[in-house]
């Protein structure tokens, strides 16, 4: 009697979930992707259901619909809910508290089990309901990149096994609330890409479990958490793009489990030489755009996993440590807009693994270093607008991958070495302000008319195109082959102004510097609307 009583109770139960689930089905704009939900088994072969409807994972399908016609109440097994990536939209209900208050008098089925909720990736409007208070066993609320606003509600503080709370990319408002404090077991708190604001609460200093804590892009003020890795486990924070102020919390100091750091574009101070330790597993900081002073800590240097260094725009002075040329794991270099005085150091050659070395609008003198030839990944390299002086140093011909030079505004002397007209897929090139002084090669000049020429017609940037060592009319042929397909292709008359710019870019690639056209040649060319060619070409 006792099992009928027990099979007859979990039969009451399936149909009631079949029910609550076909109910939502029905509700849905598009019903085909669940077409398996049929009959009144929820478990067998529905997509996306466990046997005992205490899983629900639906992601990426192509829902369309709301969650309001779900009757939470009558799923009383369900443990996670995974409904990211679709089109749902409309609030999240109220009653959606009641996964973690469902009984039933009869058979007193109680649910206290609902552990993840995650309906991210959606377009969910409206406000975060309080109700989500009652999810006192829920470790994972995943509700990021929806148009969610209003407040985060105090109730959020109730949720105290909360170990993941993610609220990224939405519309949210107000300030964070002091019961945030509660969730002391929460390892990852994401709050990027709001419009929270005013100071946080001095509660969040209770947060000591924190691995991942991320506060950018919103109009957060005062100081950051003073305590924020007193735990000992923080390994990415950010909170760039906001208004703090003041110092850097003394616990950052110490915090060796660090791996990324971003607090770019804000107005905290102090003394940058004093107020960062050494980082074991640091691969990115970024501290550019804020008011920090002193000297630069040659310690960056025993940050073996540093990858990229970024402190423009602040107010650092002194020279540039010769150290920071053993961080060998260094990718990007960005000490611009600063105060740095002394030479260019030589030592930053050992860094082989350098892609963007940028040390514009400092006080830099002295010459660029014939060694700066060894960094054979270097991308971008930008001087632009210090004291630097000497000749310009051939060698800079000899980085394969350069695409972007600058230069300009340096007191360098002599002409500009031909060889820097040889550069292979260079982009943008700044020699600028350099002609009242010294006498300018305008032969290399050419070659910044010949990129662009070619970009214009192809559509994209040239590549390894511009080094060609073909015959004029065989690069003829390939520049009327590789014109921008995107574009109808051209007809008379303007086929031939286009033979007329692949004429004059021809005659741009001679290999040999010294017998390109110069611009005044090239400009004089073009004026000619009746010049089939250029005498340069064969």
């Amino acid at each position: 009697m006792a099992s009928y009583s027990s099979h007859n109770a979990s039969t009451t139960l399936q149909s009631i979930e079949a029910n609550a689930l076909l109910g939502w089905k029905s509700s849905f704009d598009n019903q085909t992707h669940l077409s398996s939900w049929t009959g009144n088994s929820p478990g067998r072969n529905w997509l996306g259901i466990t046997c005992d409807v205490s899983n629900i994972c639906l992601i990426n399908i192509g829902l369309q619909g709301t969650l309001q016609s779900l009757n939470f109440s009558l799923l009383p097994n369900i443990v996670t809910l995974n409904i990211s990536m679709n089109s749902l939209y409309g609030i999240i209900p109220p009653q959606i508290g009641k996964l973690s208050l469902w009984c039933n008098s009869l058979n007193n089925w109680k649910l206290d089990q609902f552990t993840i909720f995650i309906p991210s990736q959606n377009h969910l409007t409206g406000s975060i309901p309080s109700t989500v208070g009652h999810f006192r066993k829920l470790v994972g609320l995943f509700l990021h990149s929806n148009e969610l606003s209003g407040n985060i509600p105090q109730e959020t503080g109730n949720m105290c096994n909360l170990l993941y709370f993610s609220l990224y990319k939405n519309h949210l408002t107000g300030s964070i609330p002091s019961t945030i404090g509660n969730l002391t077991k929460v390892t990852r708190l994401n709050l990027l890409c709001n419009e929270l604001g005013g100071n946080l609460p001095i509660e969040m200093n209770k947060l000591i479990n924190l691995e991942t804590l991320q506060l950018s892009d919103n109009y957060f003020t005062g100081n950051l958490p003073r305590n924020i890795c007193n735990g000992g486990m923080l390994a990415n924070f950010s909170a760039m793009n906001d208004h703090f102020t003041g110092p850097v919390p003394t616990s950052l100091k110490t915090c060796t489990s660090l791996i990324r750091l971003r607090l770019e574009r804000n107005q905290l101070t102090g003394n940058i030489e004093n107020d960062f330790g050494v980082y074991p597993n640091l691969y990115y900081i970024g501290l550019s755009e804020n008011n920090f002073y002193g000297h630069l800590s040659p310690n960056w240097a025993k940050c073996n996993s540093l990858t990229s260094l970024l402190i423009s725009n602040n107010n650092l002075s002194g020279s540039i440590p010769l150290e920071l040329g053993e961080a060998t794991n260094l990718h990007v270099i960005d000490l611009s807009s600063n105060h740095f005085t002394g030479e260019f150091p030589k030592e930053l050659a050992n860094l082989f693994k350098l892609n963007k070395l940028l040390l514009s609008n400092n006080l830099l003198s002295g010459n660029i270093p014939i060694h700066i030839a060894s960094l054979k990944d270097l991308d971008t390299l930008e001087l632009a607008s210090n004291n630097l002086s000497g000749f310009l140093v051939k060698e800079l011909s000899r980085l394969p991958k350069l695409r972007n030079l600058n230069l300009s505004q340096n007191n360098f002397k002599g002409n500009i070495p031909v060889e820097l007209g040889q550069f292979r897929v260079l982009h943008t090139l700044d020699l600028s302000e350099l002609a009242y002084t010294k006498e300018v090669d305008e032969k290399c000049v050419v070659y910044s008319f010949r990129v662009l020429a070619l970009e214009i017609l192809f559509g994209k940037h040239p590549g390894d195109f511009i080094s060609s060592s073909l015959s004029s009319s065989d690069i003829m042929v390939l520049v009327m082959e590789r014109l921008d397909q995107r574009l109808s292709y051209p007809i008379n008359p303007i086929v031939k102004k286009v033979e007329l710019i692949a004429r004059i870019v021809c005659a741009c690639l001679i290999q040999k510097p010294r017998s390109r056209p110069t611009m005044d040649q090239v400009s004089k060319e073009l004026q000619k609307s009746n010049s089939p060619s250029m005498n340069y070409v064969s």
